[in-house]
């Protein structure tokens, strides 16, 4: 999910110089089995065990971390119980394909929806909050 991060990045600064400077600040990691190291400012690859990483940057500094292009990444948190919020933007367009939001999760979770956000463009931002793992 690199390129995506970098990819974005770029359309913040178009964007507006706020977005750009947020996105420059704000400290990225890249978990990933194949990359050696990253690209772009404030960006590094995690290699250690995930489960350990996420829990210093929850501990750290009080500041949110949010995951961006990654089903398994996404998944695996969620299994673990380190999710506490889930945000889910919908966009109005209907692709005919793809794969599912958390392909392989080993067991329903329940959302209880905290917000909803409508834009102008017609994206939904869905706002939730995970309950306790239920078996399946």
């Amino acid at each position: 999910t690199l390129n995506p991060v970098a990819e974005l990045a770029a359309k913040a600064h178009a964007a507006g110089a706020e977005i750009t400077r947020l996105m420059k600040d704000t400290p990225k990691i890249v978990f990933s089995t194949t990359l050696e190291q990253a690209d772009g400012q404030g960006t590094r690859v995690g290699r250690e065990n995930v489960d350990e990483e996420v829990e210093k940057l929850k501990a750290a500094d009080g500041r949110d971390v949010a995951i961006f292009g990654s089903n398994e990444l996404t998944r695996r948190l969620l299994e673990a119980g380190h999710v506490d919020e889930l945000r889910l933007m919908i966009h109005p367009i209907l692709l005919g394909a793809g794969h599912s939001l958390v392909h392989g999760l080993s067991a329903r979770v329940s959302l209880r929806l905290t917000d909803a956000r409508v834009f102008r463009s017609g994206n939904v931002l869905l706002t939730y909050e995970p309950e306790a793992a239920d078996e399946t």
